[in-house]
């Protein structure tokens, strides 16, 4: 709070006084909790990970930390976040420095690392005195995997080769010009390690340097596929350019391993609802139960099908309510109201449920409804439902499960 009173004159607050600023802020940190196994716990001291104020705030703690240091003695003081490097004319005044540090608080107490054959590793540099002169190169910690795309991994080769531009530039450019050739045997090491097997010829040819595109026409047709291998793309430009389209062939991200495993759900294994309707039927804790596709089914023998990403007893109660109750006012636009007044002479519904699937991605979600509307040829649903199939089509890929 200090520092915002001190600074007050020069942030903008957007029509925002600086009582209702820190009143927001003290809320925010506050009431910082996490449910797990039905109960609440608050963390006691510190910022919770995830929080959008914790960088901002831990930048600023900082700052209070080091600020007694910077007045002592030393040629250089940096930090990023909470990786100090300083500079001093003699290792008195490193120790001053680094004592007076961890004399700030009590629950922050920095670690030191002093130069090894005289490279000192910061960030992802390191760095040495040479001829009164600091020079540096690029630096990968003992502890790191040094993982990237593999080469033998499901991506387009674009997406390679860019890995491989990227850590090679990346390397160099963290380095001096007397230790790039260093840096970049490493980044060949690190590429090896990743199954690119790149020579240092190939590295300096112009395959891996930057290319620049020149875009000819701007009001060419873009084609969105998923990626089903560079072979298959490849022969899809090529029947594009025989024909002389002017399509320009853009790859989607495939399912990854996290699109494909079931996710823990045994919190949604739960149920609080009394005499609930969902869980009698399938099972306890189906109601909570998100990225439903449902059939409800009218008396009758007409049906609905629906989606919804919430809880499926929340979505299902709000068609419960409009079915109970028809004609009212509030209902009077819903589906459920059209159809008791052709029907049923605007009476109450008898309807049954039944869950067709469950897919937590929206976009496939709501296209596979649409697929099991006109699959079932259901006479309540919209032109709408299909229109909006038709629509995310087009923009998303389809697994092959589909």
């Amino acid at each position: 709070m200090y520092k915002l009173k001190k600074h007050s004159k020069d942030i903008d607050w957007y029509w925002m006084t600086f009582y209702q600023v820190t009143s927001l802020l003290r809320a925010c940190l506050d009431f910082n909790s996490f449910s797990f196994n039905n109960k609440l716990y608050q963390q006691g001291r510190g910022l919770a990970m995830g929080s959008r104020l914790a960088p901002m705030l831990a930048v600023i703690y900082m700052d209070s930390i080091e600020f007694p240091a910077r007045s002592l003695s030393n040629i250089c003081f940096y930090r990023y976040i909470d990786d100090i490097i300083v500079l001093a004319a003699s290792k008195e005044d490193l120790n001053e420095i680094f004592q007076c540090l961890n004399s700030q608080s009590n629950f922050i107490k920095l670690t030191r690392e002093e130069p090894t054959n005289g490279w000192l590793p910061f960030l992802n540099f390191e760095l040495r005195i040479q001829d009164n002169s600091i020079v540096h190169r690029w630096y990968r910690k003992p502890s790191s995997k040094n993982l990237l795309v593999r080469f033998d991994s499901f991506h387009p080769i674009k997406q390679k080769s860019n890995i491989v531009v990227n850590t090679i530039r990346t390397a160099k450019s963290c380095s001096t010009s007397d230790n790039k050739s260093y840096s970049e045997n490493l980044a060949l090491r690190v590429l090896e390690k990743n199954g690119y097997n790149i020579s240092k010829q190939k590295s300096n040819r112009p395959f891996y340097q930057k290319r620049v595109s020149v875009q000819t026409n701007v009001d060419h047709c873009i084609m969105t596929i998923p990626f089903m291998g560079d072979m298959v793309t490849k022969r899809i430009r090529n029947i594009l350019k025989e024909f002389e389209l002017d399509t320009q062939v853009v790859e989607l991200k495939g399912r990854s391993l996290k699109d494909i495993l079931v996710k823990n759900r045994c919190f949604e294994s739960t149920c609080n609802h009394r005499d609930c309707r969902i869980c009698e039927k399938f099972g306890i804790g189906k109601c909570n139960v998100k990225g439903v596709i449902y059939k409800i089914t009218c008396d009758c023998g007409e049906f609905y099908i629906g989606e919804t990403g919430r809880p499926f007893e929340s979505r299902f109660a709000e068609h419960r309510r409009a079915c109970n109750k028809p004609m009212t006012k509030s209902y009077s636009s819903s589906v459920w109201a059209k159809h008791s007044k052709e029907k049923h002479g605007g009476e109450a519904l008898v309807i049954d449920v039944d869950i067709l699937e469950v897919e937590r991605n929206t976009n496939i979600r709501k296209i596979r409804e649409g697929v099991l509307i006109k699959h079932h040829n259901s006479s309540l649903n919209n032109k709408e439902e299909l229109s909006d199939m038709i629509t995310r089509l087009g923009t998303i890929q389809i697994p092959n499960s589909f």
